[in-house]
């Protein structure tokens, strides 16, 4: 054995031998006042793991330290259970003497930027002095529980925080201003509230948080990204700011829970299968009369979407977009839209008379078929123009009680 390697043993043992007595004095200390708080080893560092109400508090304790945090410690567990919150234990920590926030799991780099975690971190503080979460830094981390912010991080980073399952908790700062791809992506988060700050929360950044219940977007976004909150199953309902005025594609795809969506005054796109698969939406705050392009399958099998839609402005009409729409009772279009799009209508079951818009050129395959209790149907073009649009379109009623279209200059039999 070198002399190298009998050093690196040497303080191994030394360290070994640290920790045992750091870990000793800690299971003394939460015996004696009756406290049963998990214990986090790592590297230099014994750990106490605290629950609080939003979340929960890491409180640091260097193994080769014991006598520096020794009674700041008895002070601290003989106090701490009248203080309830994170920031509230953090404080009293402090006075206490002893260091708290999972720092030392943190990996950080000269420009501020946190890298990465170790695996043992479960309640993490990034404080003032940071300014940047970067790609993949806490990435899969299992037992990361809560995540609290100071002012000062400007940006989390694609995949920064994604596949940690078990966060539940998540306080962003005001000085927030972009969130990367995924990256909260396949998390516990229940809730959290999107500070004004943001200008970007990129694709994918909540998908497939199953457990979030509630959100709140803030007043610095533009556009809602695609797949956002995409298999997001117990969202119940989301308000849209009056800043936002692009819904993107997929973004509440398979939001299953999904029953309302409020605001959104100013949403003039919505993409495509934005709404796809939300079976138990009933309301849409939007105003339709703003809406210029809906593109395919937006609404598709949202069989429970209930009301009447006016579209005045509509350019832009793609195909599937209300397929299944079982509850919904009238549409109309504007007169801008030229194609209706292959199954645009499919098993709109209720959907009682329908005007076709002026410039219409061709009605795609199966648009209104199985709309069981279409009766009516009129297109405010001549004659002569909608057979020319006929000569473009297959199969468009079956399994609806439309005989004739009711022409400017005309009833056409069909």
């Amino acid at each position: 054995m070198t002399e190298a390697e009998k050093e690196k043993l040497k303080r191994e043992k030394k360290k070994d031998v640290a920790l045992a007595a750091a870990r000793a004095v800690l299971q003394v200390a939460l015996e004696e006042c009756g406290k049963n708080y998990e214990i986090i080893e790592d590297k230099s560092y014994i750990s106490l793991a605290i629950p609080t109400i939003d979340g929960g508090l890491e409180v640091n304790l260097r193994i080769l330290s014991v006598q520096k945090w020794r009674t700041g410690l008895n002070d601290f567990l003989a106090k701490e259970a009248d203080y309830k919150t994170e920031a509230e234990k953090a404080k009293l920590a402090k006075e206490c003497g002893l260091t708290t926030g999972g720092r030392c799991h943190l990996h950080i780099s000269k420009d501020k930027t946190v890298i990465s975690c170790d695996d043992s971190a479960v309640y993490v503080h990034i404080g003032s002095d940071l300014l940047r979460v970067s790609s993949s830094a806490f990435f899969s981390k299992k037992n990361l529980l809560s995540l609290y912010f100071d002012e000062g991080v400007q940006r989390i980073e694609s995949y920064a925080f994604a596949s940690c399952k078990n966060l539940r908790s998540v306080k962003l700062p005001e000085s927030l201003e972009a969130v990367g791809a995924n990256a909260f992506a396949l998390t516990g988060i229940e809730e959290i509230e999107i500070p004004d700050g943001v200008k970007q929360l990129a694709r994918n950044c909540f998908s497939q948080c199953k457990e979030l219940k509630k959100i709140k977007l803030g007043k610095g976004l533009r556009k809602i990204e695609n797949s956002l909150f995409e298999q997001c199953e117990n969202l119940e309902m989301i308000d849209i700011p009056i800043g936002i005025f692009e819904i993107g594609m997929a973004s509440f795809c398979a939001c299953t829970a999904l029953r309302e969506v409020i605001g959104g005054e100013n949403v003039w796109k919505i993409g495509s299968s934005a709404f796809s698969g939300c079976g138990v939406l009933e309301k849409l705050g939007f105003d339709a009369g703003k809406i210029e392009a809906i593109e395919d399958f937006a609404f598709k099998g949202c069989k429970n979407l209930c009301g009447r839609f006016d579209f005045a402005v509509l350019k832009s009409f793609g195909q599937g977009v209300f397929r299944g729409c079982e509850k919904i009772e009238q549409i109309s279009i504007s007169d801008a839209v030229k194609v209706l799009g292959d199954e645009v209508f499919l098993r709109c079951k209720r959907l009682s008379d329908f005007t076709l818009p002026v410039k219409l050129e061709a009605i795609g395959l199966r648009a209104f078929a199985e709309c069981e209790n279409l009766e009516k149907m009129r297109f405010n073009g001549k004659l002569s123009w909608w057979k020319s649009a006929m000569e473009r379109s297959l199969s468009w009623k079956d399994g609806t009680k439309i005989t004739a279209v009711q022409c400017a200059d005309g009833i056409i039999e069909v």
